[in-house]
């Protein structure tokens, strides 16, 4: 069994395709609070108390692996041993591989909590690693308005039209894995954390 925090209603659906894509059958279970993801946002930073009472109740309630599919929430997922990040484990493989990686992102609280992973990640590796911001703010009042379709083509937009001087790619948030499908011509790796996170967790 693997079960899911998650920020955004819109989540539900595209861990839940990838737990079945890659482990067919697997128990599944899903918490939403989306008013963690509204105060990150208004506020520019994490609610850490309510997250450790949600964090608290979901420990409580389950058993085997959870994973907190917030990016703005990463930071306070590693005040708890029982709760995994979900961009840990593509950050990992991008340190291994890359010198430069561009983080592009579309919640200003993403932006520390992704850029303090790659360089804790990277020092723990004792490598030496340039982050390069892409700023892809001004897509995320789609993502809010519920238009899916828009966010993900104006993300991939942006980044076509902005060359990066970066090796790589993170797409910081779960919300923007689709933007890979419209950059499949890209001339530099682009990965997200959902399915390489997914993978990854469902293999412990």
């Amino acid at each position: 069994m693997i079960t899911f925090l998650h920020t955004a209603k819109a989540n539900i659906q595209r861990f839940e395709d990838l737990v079945q894509k890659h482990a067919p059958g697997t128990k599944v279970q899903h918490y939403v609070n989306e008013e963690l993801l509204k105060y990150a946002i208004e506020n520019g930073h994490a609610d850490t108390e309510a997250f450790k009472l949600e964090a608290d109740q979901i420990m409580a309630a389950t058993n085997g692996t959870i994973v907190c599919t917030c990016s703005s929430y990463g930071e306070a997922c590693d005040q708890f041993s029982g709760i995994e990040r979900i961009d840990r484990p593509v950050v990992e493989y991008l340190v291994d591989r890359y010198e430069q990686i561009g983080l592009a992102y579309t919640a200003k609280s993403t932006l520390a909590m992704s850029r303090n992973l790659i360089e804790a990640v990277a020092k723990n590796k004792g490598k030496r690693v340039e982050v390069i911001e892409i700023d892809c703010s001004h897509c995320w009042p789609y993502f809010i308005a519920g238009d899916a379709d828009r966010y993900v083509k104006e993300i991939a937009r942006h980044i076509k039209n902005n060359p990066t001087p970066a090796e790589a790619i993170f797409l910081a948030q779960a919300s923007m894995e689709n933007s890979k499908m419209y950059l499949d011509n890209y001339p530099i790796e682009v990965m997200a954390s959902p399915e390489y996170g997914v993978i990854t967790y469902l293999q412990r």
